[in-house]
């Protein structure tokens, strides 16, 4: 973004992101993809490559589903959409999310899409977290263009499909929210969700410790943004309020 002179020239962000990505992992695919990475020379004096593929088998083809016990009544999953649930993924397909390793497959099955936008596109500035993606650019048909390539590439090579109704393509100087951050030339401010939940933190009903606890974390979180003055101001209308009662 700083490269376009100050914001003299255009720069235009496109954001994607991919419809019900951790249902949609190829577990074959991702397995591959993982021991062709471990079997590298470098990783031969300090990996025991045999324990390593027998984990990783382990933890990749898992299936959560077995064995199930609902503590809640099963009907209560059902206004869950299903490319959020293990329940109606694919055969061979889908991790759980709140398994620590998926977190991390996650960024390597799109590894080669990273790649791909990089070498075959050109697209130099481009970034991405899990399946959250943004691509900077001056020109806005390259980022048009790229659009239907990334879309073939994900069905082709990874089994995998853009979100239709999250692709957005807007000048940089506008500002985009990206990862719980909204991006603006030369400063960043946190997303209204982050904001809203502090003030929901400040109000809640904890013992003091946990109250300074929570404040502490956002306070921390807040040293990543441009937004000193918003903090102190949530902190200190909740200590007018806390005097007040």
């Amino acid at each position: 973004m700083r490269e376009s002179q100050n914001f003299t020239r255009e720069c235009l962000v496109l954001r994607l992101d991919i419809s019900g990505f951790f249902m949609g992992i190829d577990k074959s695919i991702l397995f591959n993809q993982i021991i062709l990475g471990i079997s590298k020379k470098k990783w031969k004096k300090i990996l025991d490559k045999d324990l390593t593929k027998f984990l990783i088998q382990k933890i990749v083809f898992q299936n959560p589903l077995e064995n199930t016990h609902y503590k809640s009544p099963k009907n209560a999953w059902d206004g869950l959409p299903q490319n959020k649930s293990l329940k109606f993924a694919k055969p061979g397909c889908g991790l759980p999310i709140g398994n620590l390793t998926s977190q991390l497959f996650g960024i390597i099955y799109l590894n080669d899409l990273d790649h791909y936008i990089k070498r075959e596109l050109k697209i130099r500035s481009y970034g991405r977290y899990v399946d959250d993606m943004v691509l900077v650019h001056e020109n806005k048909d390259v980022l048009l263009e790229s659009i239907p390539k990334i879309r073939r590439f994900l069905k082709e090579k990874l089994n995998l499909e853009l979100h239709p109704k999250k692709i957005s393509l807007l000048p940089a100087y506008n500002g985009f929210l990206f990862v719980g951050a909204y991006v603006l030339p030369y400063r960043m401010y946190p997303s209204r969700r982050i904001v809203k939940n502090f003030k929901e933190s400040m109000r809640g009903n904890y013992l003091p410790k946990k109250q300074k606890e929570l404040e502490k974390s956002y306070l921390g979180l807040f040293s990543h943004f441009d937004a000193y003055k918003l903090s102190q101001k949530i902190i200190f209308k909740h200590k007018i309020q806390g005097e007040t009662l």
